[in-house]
């Protein structure tokens, strides 16, 4: 019993002496005594190999001294030498030395994967003639060495600690994480370089490798960067195993113009994949019946020069559709409004069940558009008798809106230039929306408001007729009415696109102000996704906006919206 506890206490103090944490002194024992030659600068000069042996100072399973095994080198390679794996296992002391590996690869270098390491790591550092407590691979280490491109011989900073190793017995020394366990050198002459100094043996460090040039383009068509070449930049040469893409970087390769109502999209061919299977182009495969070209998610291929189908243009083909016609659905994007066309083109045609010829293809074009367009009109003069309101015009959304104003609530005599309106006259403005316009969308009238454009007070003043932060509300004190509509449950000022809508107002000027002076009047239009005919996007859910639920705004009806009404939807 005795004999057994003296042999625990020596392990213990083994482990203070020679690899302890050192709290007092710094590093571990030894090293300042000169018992652990300095680190190596220059190339290793012999390979690791398992005639190698070293001193004999303190392993990891907690003793030292004694005989142990050799160091343990094996190495693989495979696909005739384009990728393998590397073991350097039960290590001993004293170690500078290489291993050679990926001799096969060429210029574009090895991608290389730690699988396992247990390294001695140190957690001082010799700093400015002091020692301070920093996690590094000070004691023992691994690094890569190559030959760059420019014929130079180039070094991975070295790395150390535990990855993958929880075996060793006194975790407390390696603690430390590798660096990093996954590299990518552009070169040639790969080697492994190993170093570990006059103490603590038996580690071992595993890694797999693959030559970056190992594969094979399974990209459509290759961008080098001129718009004559191909659409595609590839992420990596690909190979069984690993994940790559396609980035389509050509902007040659495909166009989209975004209308008020519809899509315009061109698809160069090269965006599809063809192969010797068929020596025809895209286009041709097309026509003949020998490809097919579908929206995504459907079974039915799209047909030629049919409306929702597609136009063979030159070296490519062209789609315009119709929102409303091709049930082309909108969607948020952030605070856009998104319309997106996605095609493909599956790999299994012409209708192989078992084997496919093609790389599979999806190919999108989308168009976004403001969710609040705003009505700039071209100004217009008030004074204490008349006032004159001119057209407005839309910017955004092009022209799925037009806002006018007429005297009369027949809304039959519009106001011109040469239209003159007293002040505390009624005016009535309309909200045109077009038929066709907008699928899938509602809008309110957000904002209505008058600001002096004389330049005469600074600041100009202004006024909301609708709106002023309470919602396409109209005010009382102009006794401005906004028409209201049922459509949106429980949100009456929201309505379809394609919808008109009816609002009025009293007419009035500014004060302190000469007889005549000039205004602006600005209007603001907001859209959103319709949740009567997307029930999904009342939900809330992501690229979603909740329309549905309680009323919109909290105001009061002594300033705002007392005058509003529900009507026939117009």
């Amino acid at each position: 019993m005795k004999l057994h506890l003296a042999l625990v206490a020596a392990i213990a103090d083994a482990a203070v002496e020679f690899a302890g944490n050192g709290e007092a002194d710094g590093p571990k024992k030894g090293i300042k005594e000169g018992k652990s030659k300095p680190k190596n600068s220059g190339p290793p000069m012999v390979h690791c190999s398992v005639q190698q042996s070293g001193s004999n100072y303190y392993s990891i399973y907690g003793y030292y001294g004694g005989s142990y095994g050799p160091t343990v080198v094996s190495s693989t390679s495979l696909d005739h030498g384009l990728s393998g794996s590397v073991s350097l296992d039960n290590y001993v002391n004293d170690l500078y030395c290489y291993v050679d590996f990926a001799s096969e690869c060429d210029g574009q270098g090895v991608d290389i994967e730690v699988t396992r390491m247990a390294i001695e790591s140190s957690s001082w550092a010799f700093v400015n003639g002091s020692w301070i407590r920093k996690d590094n691979c000070g004691y023992d280490s691994v690094k890569f060495m190559y030959t760059d491109a420019n014929g130079d011989t180039q070094y991975t900073e070295e790395d150390c600690g535990i990855f993958n190793g929880d075996a060793w017995s006194i975790s407390y020394l390696y603690s430390k994480k590798p660096a990093t366990t996954k590299l990518s050198l552009v070169g040639t002459d790969m080697k492994m370089v190993f170093e570990s100094d006059y103490s603590v043996r038996d580690g071992f460090v595993d890694f797999n490798w693959q030559c970056r040039s190992y594969g094979n383009d399974i990209c459509p068509s290759k961008f080098d960067g001129s718009a004559d070449s191909g659409c595609y930049t590839q992420s990596g040469l690909w190979s069984p195993g690993k994940q790559v893409t396609c980035s389509m970087d050509n902007a040659a390769c495909m166009t989209t113009t975004c209308g008020a109502t519809s899509i315009n999209a061109f698809f160069r061919a090269d965006l599809f994949h063809t192969n010797d299977q068929d020596s025809d182009s895209f286009a041709d495969q097309l026509a003949k019946g020998t490809r097919a070209i579908y929206r995504e998610g459907s079974t039915t291929p799209l047909v030629k020069d049919a409306p929702c189908g597609y136009t063979v243009n030159g070296n490519g083909i062209e789609i315009n559709w119709d929102y409303a016609e091709c049930q082309v659905a909108p969607s948020l994007n952030g605070d856009k409004i998104e319309y997106g066309v996605r095609l493909s083109s599956p790999g299994n045609e012409p209708g192989y069940e078992t084997i496919e010829f093609y790389v599979d293809t999806l190919a999108s074009a989308t168009c976004q558009y403001d969710r609040e367009v705003e009505i700039d009109a071209d100004g217009f003069f008030i004074n204490q008798e008349d006032v004159n309101v001119e057209d407005s015009k839309y910017g955004s959304l092009l022209k799925n809106f037009k806002c006018l104003f007429f005297e009369d609530a027949n809304a039959k005599n519009q106001i011109k230039d040469h239209n003159i309106v007293n002040m505390g006259e009624r005016l009535h403005g309309r909200v045109r929306s077009k038929n066709n316009g907008g699928f899938g969308l509602v809008y309110k009238l957000q904002r209505v408001t008058f600001t002096d454009a004389s330049g005469t007070l600074n600041p100009a003043p202004k006024f909301h007729v609708i709106g002023g932060g309470s919602g396409g509300m109209g005010s009382t004190v102009v006794k401005a009415a906004v028409q209201k509509s049922k459509y949106v449950p429980k949100k009456p000022y929201w309505r379809q696109v394609g919808r008109n809508m009816k609002f009025s107002f009293l007419s009035f000027g500014f004060e302190h102000l000469a007889d005549q002076n000039e205004v602006e009047v600005k209007c603001r239009v907001k859209i959103d996704i319709d949740p009567v005919m997307f029930p999904d996007a009342a939900l809330g859910g992501e690229g979603t906006r909740t329309l549905g639920g309680d009323v919109e705004y909290n105001y009061d009806e002594a300033g705002w919206g007392s005058d509003d009404y529900y009507d026939e939807d117009y």
